[in-house]
């Protein structure tokens, strides 16, 4: 279950509708709850100090209009240096379980070469991050979780469940691949027939093969929805959410270095620049 909550803010109204998922979980879990700000340190003191001024009056503010079971166990916290850094060594020195962050905004150039706030804070702190672009409205109730066969997605369910994140929602896995043998079929001139039984068996071999990657025991459940979808692992899961009405989705994160997300990209950060419901994406094991 989660115990410790972190919510870093930049007192952005992105951040105020992620704060309604904080307020949410730590009243659900009965967890302690940090609010931090960064003060970027790399510009003039005097700036430094006049914004260090403003943030404790704006966390006081935000403490003052917690719950009072929430409130009680929440306490604020600023410091100063690079934002990503410093979440990340705050993250670790309380040992939270879960960080929650606000949507971020979209910068095609920055993202495709310094990933996004939460991309970076997921590979320094090694912690699950929650992204979050629409404001709480009670438990999450329909989850989907993305699956690629791999260690990654594995780990991921583990900690979501862990963390009580798969206790009420609805389930539906996802995987999504590409169907080269129909599209090779075609080309060659097969009938429609045989290429839609060809396909018909894949989806049902690739079925098979999410059954047993993601059992009831690993899920602590069994799942509501299977769904094989001929697309990108992106795409896949955007499909099933809308299908769904999910308004959580659960990814694990491989944790490639600049240069592999640069040349190879990454389901995990497509997913996080592409799908508006609550994001939590897991860092790979240890």
């Amino acid at each position: 279950m989660i115990r410790k909550l972190l919510f870093a803010t930049d007192f952005s109204s992105r951040s105020d509708i992620a704060l309604t998922r904080a307020v949410e979980l730590a009243g659900r879990f009965g967890a302690a709850l940090t609010l931090l700000h960064v003060v970027d340190d790399d510009q003039p003191p005097a700036e430094v100090a006049a914004l260090t001024n403003l943030a404790e009056e704006r966390l006081q503010s935000a403490l003052e209009s917690l719950p009072g079971a929430v409130r009680a166990a929440a306490e604020a916290q600023i410091v100063r240096g690079d934002p990503f850094a410093a979440i990340a060594d705050v993250a670790n020195g309380r040992n939270v379980d879960l960080i929650v962050l606000g949507a971020h905004r979209r910068r095609i150039l920055r993202d495709i070469f310094t990933g996004t706030t939460a991309e970076r804070v997921i590979r320094i702190a090694a912690r699950p991050v929650l992204m979050v672009p629409a404001p709480a409205a009670g438990a999450h109730k329909s989850a989907v979780i993305g699956v690629d066969f791999s260690q990654a997605s594995r780990h991921a369910v583990k900690t979501a469940r862990a963390l009580g994140l798969l206790d009420g929602p609805r389930i539906a896995l996802v995987h999504g691949y590409r169907d080269i043998v129909g599209t090779q079929m075609q080309y060659v001139g097969l009938e429609a027939r045989a290429i839609a039984e060809q396909v018909s068996t894949d989806v049902s071999k690739l079925s098979g093969r999410i059954a047993g990657d993601m059992p009831a025991s690993l899920l602590g459940k069994e799942p509501d929805a299977v769904a094989v979808v001929d697309a990108d692992p992106c795409a896949a899961i955007a499909a099933q959410v809308g299908a769904a009405s999910a308004d959580l989705v659960i990814i694990g994160s491989r944790g490639l270095n600049a240069l592999e997300r640069v040349l190879l990209g990454s389901a995990a950060d497509a997913v996080l620049r592409n799908i508006e419901c609550d994001i939590l994406v897991v860092p790979p094991a240890g």
